[in-house]
């Protein structure tokens, strides 16, 4: 055969194996990543002046949920909803959802982020799991 030898020097071996060390830092940094908690950070989370005049949605780690103002006996509430992804609210059964009732003002919206986060920390497996049904 008429074959190239191709012989690397020890620059060239030094260079490739701390390559190949950097890939696997990366590598682990990103699984670490992506298996840490997804919550809510409460400094960052503000949504009351928008829950006063519409729905606020969004999802985390498999988990949907939903805050919506609605009447309550004595004055108005927020409704916080979870379901399991894929589907929507409509689509969920009933048997599938949680709820929680508080306060139409930032000390609910508190209270809402910290049930958000416990419930995705108690339920993580839940929440994963939903991640892998199909949409259809």
């Amino acid at each position: 055969s008429t074959g190239i030898l191709y012989r690397t020097s020890a620059r060239e071996r030094c260079f490739l194996r701390a390559k190949a060390e950097l890939l696997q830092v990366l590598k682990d940094k990103l699984k670490k990543f992506l298996k840490e908690k997804i919550l809510i950070d409460k400094e960052t989370f503000h949504p009351l002046n928008y829950i006063k005049k519409e729905e606020y949605s969004g999802s985390m780690g498999g988990m949907r949920y939903m805050m919506k103002r609605v009447k309550g006996e004595e004055a108005d509430i927020i409704r916080v909803t979870i379901w399991p992804e894929p589907y929507g609210i409509h689509k969920t059964p009933e048997e599938e959802k949680q709820f929680l009732e508080v306060p139409l003002n930032e000390d609910g919206v508190s209270q809402a982020a910290d049930w958000l986060n416990e419930q995705y920390e108690i339920q993580k497996d839940r929440w994963r799991g939903s991640l892998r049904k199909p949409w259809v």
